[in-house]
Formats: structure tokens, sequence, C-alpha cells
């Protein structure tokens, strides 16, 4: 511990330790010098070191920081306290001086790599905006293309395929787009949730009947309930409530070959409203408990080494996790390997009416109001018992 006494502001001691931090060769050295004599009239505060001296002596223990000067004229920075003893018979001051130099420039540093991390995120954001914007656009105009050929009656049936897989394969890269556009938006806080009213049953049979058409190649049945007194009219962000909705189903549907997926809707009771629920079970591939860990990190995918099937680019659930906590709502999992996965997704949202929705929604999955549902064909499939 660095330690030196003033008496009237005067050095009338200071041991070895003190003497090192301010390279002096001896006592003799700083005996009777004054104690402004090492340091700068003004600190980097701007308040001049008298001042701060003058403030720290109406108190009988007192701390700061100062800048100081060695003796041979570099400078530190130290925090100094200073206390009020008695030192060979006078009223002194005991100073103890800590070097916070060291201290002081790892705290800068990493002050610079934070600013220069934040910079960097923020450029990778634009970046990823700019070229997803770039991408979208010709994107587009491939799938409108290939939409309309799809539209016409008579095609060969090679020449359908060859259009069909265009459209499939354009439709997946949109969503990627649509992704890391998203992505970048909630790490650059720019992502707002605009709540509006909307139908809870639209977007339930929406959800369903676009992902049942989706993957309506896989023996997989699709059961969806809606417990009594959910109501219907809701109010909420309804376009990110269906891109979860869709990420859950869509997810489900990727990690299951063959089996069910149980979609169950229901509601609680909430002081500004309800707590929409979503229950989404499958009789999957399941996960283990480190990839359960991993799971809302984003570019993660399981499994893509033994099945190619699996396609995207791992986005859609740290999304999702993101987006419901811009909602303040939440999502769990429970899940084992070979055993399936159950996740619960809980979103508060306000009421827009007295309306509820029926027991079961399987009457809304009649026709679909989606684009490839007229030119996919519908296959057989076959399920075990769904899990509810």
């Amino acid at each position: 511990m660095r330690i030196v006494a003033l008496d009237s502001g005067r050095l009338v001691y200071a041991n070895n330790a003190a003497l090192v931090i301010f390279r002096a060769a001896s006592f003799e050295d700083v005996a009777g010098r004054n104690a402004f004599e090492f340091m700068p009239e003004v600190q980097p505060d701007g308040r001049t070191s008298e001042e701060i001296v003058i403030e720290m002596n109406k108190t009988e223990v007192a701390s700061a920081e100062f800048v100081c000067n060695r003796m041979d004229g570099d400078t530190f920075v130290a925090r100094i306290t200073s206390r009020t003893i008695m030192y060979a018979g006078r009223l002194c001051s005991l100073a103890t001086i800590e070097d916070m130099t060291e201290e002081k420039a790892y705290h800068e540093m990493l002050e610079r790599t934070a600013q220069m991390e934040k910079e960097a995120n923020s450029l990778k954001s634009r970046f990823l905006a700019t070229m997803s914007h770039e991408i979208r656009t010709p994107l587009n105009a491939i799938l409108g293309v290939a939409e309309i050929q799809l539209q016409k009656k008579n095609l060969p049936p090679d020449t359908e395929d060859a259009f069909l897989r265009i459209y499939e394969s354009g439709d997946l890269l949109v969503n990627i787009v649509n992704d890391i556009l998203d992505l970048s938006k909630i790490e650059a806080g720019k992502l707002e949730i605009v709540p509006v009213r909307y139908d809870l049953r639209g977007l339930v049979s929406d959800a369903a009947q676009f992902n049942r058409i989706r993957y309506e190649n896989k023996p997989i049945e699709l059961d969806v309930r809606v417990s009594e007194g959910t109501p219907a009219g809701l109010i909420g962000d309804e376009l990110r409530i269906r891109q979860i909705l869709n990420n859950i189903l869509s997810n489900a549907f990727k990690y299951t070959d063959e089996g069910c997926i149980a979609l169950n809707v229901s509601s609680e009771p909430a002081p500004d409203g309800v707590v929409l629920i979503f229950e989404v079970s499958d009789t999957g591939q399941g996960m283990s408990v480190s990839q359960q860990e991993r799971l809302f990190d984003e570019y993660t995918r399981f499994n893509t080494d033994v099945n190619r099937s699996i396609l995207g680019a791992g986005l859609g659930m740290g999304i999702t996790k993101r987006l419901l906590e811009l909602m303040n709502g939440e999502i769990t999992v429970r899940s084992e390997p070979r055993k399936g996965s159950a996740f619960t997704i809980r979103i508060p949202q306000g009421l827009a009416g007295d309306g509820a929705c029926g027991a079961e929604l399987s009457d809304m999955l009649g026709a679909s109001r989606f684009r490839k549902a007229s030119v996919i064909k519908k296959r057989s499939s076959r399920a075990r018992a769904c899990p509810i």
C-alpha cells in the first residue's frame, strides 16, 4: 500500500511503496514538497486539482481519482483516499494511493472493443439487409413467372414438374431472405410490434393449411384442436404471430418423417386480455438435452448430416424466440431423442370481441387459399396415434 502524510499540503512521510510509484530514489527527493507538484493543475474532468482536494477535505474520509505526475515526468491515473490523523503531534492528512493505470487502460480497451463490435454488427446488419433486398427482387420475378406457368392448363408433366421445382426452390430462398431481414432488424433494434385486430380462426386455419400442403409428401397427420371458449377476436401483431406459428409447425414437419403433429390452441385470462397458448407436439426425431440448449441459437440445424431433406438456414427458431420476447411472450420445449418434441408458446393478447372459437378447427381446413395447392397432387398419408 502506498502511503503518504501531508502537513499543510506538504509531504512529511512516504513509505517505500509510495516512493516506487512516484519513482523517487529516496524520501529526501520528495520531503517537504507540495502535493500539487505531483498533479497537473487541471484534471481530465475540467476541475482543478486544488478544487478536488478542497472538496475531499470537507469530510473525514474521502476518495477521488487523479492524474498524477511521476518524478521522471510520466503520468499515471491514481485513486487517492485521504483521512485526517494526528502525526508527530500535528493534524495531518494520511493518503493512500492506488495506481489505476492498468485497470483504466483495461476498461478503455473493453469500451473500444464493445464499440468496435457494435459498429461491426451494425455494418453486418446493413450489409445483410441490402443484399437480402437485392436478392429478393429477382427472386420475386422468378416466382411470378413460375406461378403464371403453373396456372396454365394441360402443361406437359415434365414441364409442370420443372416449374413446380423452380417455384418451391424460389419460395424457400424467399423465406431464408425474409428470415435474414428479420434477424438484421431485430439485431438493429428496428423491428416493431404492430398490434391489430385479427381473427384467430383464420390465422390458425391458414397456418395449418399452409403447412399441410407444403409437407404433404410426408405421411404425417396434422391434428388441430381449439379449446372451448378460446376468443376468436384478438388484438396483437397478426403478422408476427403467423410467422411464429408457421415456424413452429414447419420445424415439427421438418424433423418428423412419419406419424402425427398436433396443434392445440387455448387461452388463459390475463389482466389486459388473454394469454394465447399454442401447443405443438410431434412424433419426430426429438432432441437431446445439449441440442435443446442450442435450439434457439441462430444458424442452428440438427441431424442434417443424416437427413439431407431438412432445408433452411437455421434461423426460424432463434427469430421465433426473439419475436416472443418483443411481445412479452415465451416458448418452452420438452423433448427426448426418437420420442418427439412438444413446444408451448404463450403470448399476451388483447381482446377484440366476445366471440369464441369452436371446439375443433377441422372444418376450417377444407379449401386452400394458397397458390401451390392447385398444382400439388394429394398423396395418401399414414399416421400413428397423435400426441395430444
